[in-house]
């Protein structure tokens, strides 16, 4: 009976789980490369992060949200996961141990490394001992009997059991049904199968009894004979025998007893008083946005009232992004209330890099962050590689290290990488290797080596020349395109009209006779000359080559010029003409509607004298008007009469 007695207290200290794990910490590492090494892609093609698991257990398994991309076991004392990035959830698991789930804040982020330190917690030798093993029956109300203990009617189709490491015997009794006996050999946690075939069984169970169980406070699980079978307070009908009883509820001390009933019996057991075992706990912190864990399961953010906690050691854990993770292990006794509060510890200090010329890119840990200067006022303690880059300049690579709470500031000098240069090439385009740099006068600034400048003019031979340019030196290269050229001889005829001046795109450029050097192109040339019409011509003008033209001028008078000229104003007279008499006309016939307009609306009672004055005069304005707009005509005859002499003469 005492063995029962003690195997039953050992099953009920460990009926949920054998062992567990706590947390230790957690927290990325920046300056760990084996995320950014590997190079391991999920499968969307992004980059993962890498979790490294610290434990000094082996044959862990691992599960996400997302989905575990790949593990790695080869690490002693490590268990290397890759996580899709964004993941936050994960959930670890060892044969015997309670499961660990965890949130993974802040969320996983691709080519990082998150640490996550865990330890192994457990209550006594028997922890790691008792295994779950579930009955699964074929049909209900089956009767368990473990050994020769009394036999307990089984919940449904399933009856639940925690059993020790070896091998145990078992009866499964329903009337109608041949009994079952089995050996279960327990090695793990399972489930088995148990099918009972109809006919008659060997079993004759006693006459039940009436048992009622009752515990202050009440919801504590009741286990008969190593059996999960309810909870307080109970009432039911049990087989008559002996029967160990064991109560367990959160919070409160295991209860190990036992009890014999009679068949026909009606037991009421005294009501058990379960013993507290549990304190209280507060917890505060002097940051906001504190995120606070027990146990490595979160709890709030900030702060927690006054709360009831399971006597023991636990860990209370406060994070918060940019300061170190604070952790408390504290014991708690029965009874204990207990303030916990976190003081932050900043993990960050302010970052300052300048440099000498200002204006580079610069790059921390690899990732390009902006221009110099530039400044963090808070950034996370630790070693970060600075790169600065700037076209022109060598590139820079220095360490430097952020203290807590201190401000580093760091002015990096960089190297020339480039020469001078100054291209002078009056009303030139000039190139460099190519690449149109300006017109006239080029400055600037090129990394050292062999560069080809040239300057460009229309009409001009390019002129190019090969130069070197050298760290640190300043150099000047003129460059004078030669011209391409041609000549024109002019002459004016007759020979009267020599001394007319000449007028080459628009530009005077003497007088006839005359023989003018020009670029080559094309040309319109123009002679001017008092008492002669204009003479224009246009030429084009080719490398080398001596042009003759010669250009006759005529007299302004009896000329095409002097006739159109005259016929011109003819028009412009007659278009006068028109315009009066037409306006004339127009004047006439609305007066004349206002004299009848007047003579329509005279009152009866008007003498007869105004009234014929004024149809009178309604008359006369129509006869103006007719004699005006008759008059136009003749005008209007002769402008188109001029205009088409004056197109005549070309």
């Amino acid at each position: 009976m005492m063995k029962k007695s003690i195997l039953l207290i050992l099953i009920a200290a460990g009926l949920l789980f054998s062992a567990e794990f706590k947390l230790v910490s957690y927290n990325a590492d920046m300056m760990d490369m084996d995320a950014r090494q590997s190079k391991i892609t999920d499968d969307s093609g992004n980059r993962t992060g890498l979790l490294k698991i610290y434990s000094d257990q082996t044959g862990l398994q691992i599960q996400s949200n997302m989905g575990v991309v790949q593990t790695d076991k080869t690490h002693t004392g490590e268990f290397w996961a890759y996580l899709s990035q964004g993941e936050k959830w994960v959930k670890i698991s060892k044969e015997g141990f309670a499961p660990f789930e965890f949130v993974l804040e802040p969320g996983i982020e691709s080519d990082t490394v998150y640490l996550l330190k865990l330890q192994t917690i457990s209550d006594g030798s028997v922890m790691g001992d008792l295994h779950k093993i579930s009955f699964k029956f074929n049909v209900t109300g089956v009767y368990v009997a473990k050994g020769t203990a009394a036999p307990v009617l089984s919940s449904g189709k399933t009856s639940e059991n925690w059993l020790a490491m070896g091998d145990h015997e078992f009866t499964f009794i329903k009337e109608g049904f041949v009994d079952n006996k089995e050996k279960i050999s327990v090695t793990g946690d399972k489930e088995i199968d148990i099918e009972l075939i109809p006919g008659s069984n060997q079993t004759k169970l006693k006459l039940p009894a009436i048992v009622s169980i009752t515990s202050d406070p009440q919801g504590a699980e009741i286990f008969l004979n190593g059996q999960k079978f309810g909870m307080t307070p109970m009432q039911e009908s049990l087989i008559a025998g002996e029967y160990s009883l064991t109560l367990r509820k959160n919070f409160y001390y295991p209860l190990d007893k036992s009890f014999t009933v009679k068949e026909g019996q009606t037991m009421e057991i005294p009501s058990i008083k379960l013993t507290p075992k549990f304190g209280y706990y507060s917890v505060k912190s002097d940051q906001k946005g504190v995120k606070l864990y027990l146990d490595g399961a979160y709890l709030a953010e900030n702060s927690v009232a006054k709360t009831k906690i399971e006597s023991g050691k636990h860990i209370f854990k406060a994070e918060l992004d940019m300061y170190h993770t604070e952790t408390q292990e504290i014991e708690f006794k029965d009874g204990d209330e207990k303030d916990i509060m976190f003081k932050m510890k900043p993990n960050f200090g302010k970052l300052i890099i300048k440099s000498e010329p200002s204006d580079a890119v610069i790059w921390l840990n690899g990732k390009q962050v902006g221009k110099t200067p530039y400044s963090i006022e808070q950034a996370r303690s630790g070693k970060y590689v600075v790169k600065l880059t700037m076209e022109l300049w060598s590139d820079y690579e220095d360490q430097v290290e952020v203290f807590d709470s201190k401000t580093t500031d760091k002015t990096l000098v960089m190297n020339k990488n480039f020469g001078t240069i100054v291209i002078k090439a009056k009303d030139c385009d000039i190139f460099v290797n190519g690449e149109k740099k300006g017109k006239s006068e080029f400055k600037g600034n090129l990394p050292p080596g062999k560069y080809t400048v040239t300057a460009k003019r229309a009409k001009h031979r390019d002129h190019e020349k090969e130069i070197y340019v050298n760290i640190g030196r300043e150099q000047e290269i003129d460059l004078t395109p030669d011209p391409i050229m041609g000549s024109v001889n002019i002459f004016s005829e007759p020979i009267e009209t020599n001394g007319a001046a000449i007028l080459i795109n628009d530009e005077e450029k003497g007088k006839t006779p005359a023989v003018i050097p020009l670029l080559i192109g094309d040309y319109k040339m123009k002679l001017t000359l008092s008492g002669y019409l204009d003479s224009s011509e246009q030429f084009t003008l080719s490398e080398g080559e001596n042009k003759t033209i010669r250009l006759t001028m005529q007299t302004y008078e009896g000329s095409q010029s002097s006739k159109r000229d005259f016929w011109k104003k003819q028009k412009w007279y007659a278009l006068g003409a028109f315009a009066v008499s037409a306006g004339a006309g127009s004047y006439f016939y609305w007066a004349g509607n206002d004299y009848y307009d007047q003579y329509e609306n005279e009152p009866l009672t008007s003498s007869t004298a105004k009234v014929e004055g004024l149809r009178e005069d309604a008359i006369t304005m129509d006869k103006y008007r007719d004699v005006s707009f008759s008059v136009s005509l003749v005008p209007l005859y002769w402008f188109f009469h001029s205009w088409y002499k004056e197109s005549s003469y070309k």
